[in-house]
């Protein structure tokens, strides 16, 4: 796997708050427009239904480490990896990190490596979406 993207955002929540968000992919992937569909199939396995997307289809497995998340990705045209990683500045902050990494082996590698800007936009957005979910429900 290549990592295409990276970014990192500070969070005023606790870690497992932004962990509790990412382990409930469903309520994070409902801010993304172009998915017309989401099914669970396993514990932290679901079938994505797309459109406006390279995958029209994705299996989503969400897997839970110690400090970090991983959502891999398996698609009809792609395969990739969102990697989380959370650090805790102090006791209601937390450093979040996102990697995006995508399979080499695909024919479509070069092409998401020209489309950077518009990746790193919806990612970035993504990141900010994960911010502010965690944030709101921190509030009293």
């Amino acid at each position: 796997m290549k990592k295409l993207l990276y970014d990192t955002i500070e969070i005023e929540s606790d870690k497992n708050q932004v962990s509790n968000i990412l382990m409930n992919g469903i309520q994070l992937l409902k801010t993304d427009p172009n998915i017309i569909g989401i099914e669970p199939v396993a514990e932290n396995e679901f079938l994505i239904l797309r459109h406006g997307a390279f995958n029209r289809q994705d299996m989503l497995l969400i897997l839970a480490k110690q400090n970090s998340i991983e959502y891999k990705i398996d698609g009809q045209i792609i395969d990739y990896s969102i990697i989380w990683e959370f650090e805790t500045l102090d006791s209601g902050t937390t450093r979040l990190t996102q990697s995006l990494y995508i399979d080499e082996t695909s024919r479509i590698t070069p092409i998401l490596s020209l489309c950077n800007t518009a990746l790193s936009k919806f990612f970035s957005t993504f990141l900010e979406n994960i911010k502010h979910l965690a944030e709101i429900s921190t509030m009293p």
